[in-house]
């Protein structure tokens, strides 16, 4: 750690492994690659590096701009690699992409949507409907509110 221009930092000549900045750089190596087994390898190499909120145990104001970024560059990383697995037919995997997410963020109706597709696919009727009620009952204990107009619709669609 060196101490310079009044703040605290790694020194970047040192060797060390800092997660943000290995999760920042499989994202930014996915989003480059061109062959989708090379992007979901490195979605995937991203996604399993997170264990949960960023320096989720400190509480201070300065935290929650960087955490909120990173928990959305999480978010998006990982729907995208939902979806690349359910293109590539790799639906079982694809379902674990979403659990992981829900498990980060419980009320991600994009993340229960996917899923919600994915049980379909897999002729998993009871599977769908959990998935729903899951959805409703962390929106409404988080929100107050029950899911979006779109969730509803995909639901009803899936059931029919």
């Amino acid at each position: 750690i060196v101490y310079e221009d009044e703040y605290y930092q790694l020194n970047p000549e040192s060797d060390h492994e800092y997660d943000v900045e290995a999760f920042e750089a499989f994202t930014a190596k996915a989003k480059a690659a061109t062959d989708t087994e090379e992007r979901m390898r490195y979605y995937q190499k991203a996604i399993d590096l997170v264990g949960g909120q960023y320096l989720e145990d400190l509480g201070a104001i300065w935290i929650i701009p960087e955490r909120e970024r990173l928990h959305q560059a999480f978010l998006s990383g990982g729907l995208e690699l939902a979806e690349l697995r359910l293109q590539a037919g790799q639906l079982n995997q694809a379902l674990h992409v979403c659990e992981q997410l829900l498990k980060q963020e419980a009320t991600s109706e994009a993340a229960y949507r996917l899923k919600m597709q994915l049980h379909r696919r897999l002729g998993d009727k009871a599977g769908l409907v959990r998935t729903y009620r899951d959805c409703e009952e962390s929106l409404q204990a988080v929100f107050g509110l029950p899911p979006s107009a779109e969730t509803q619709d995909l639901f009803r669609r899936l059931v029919t």
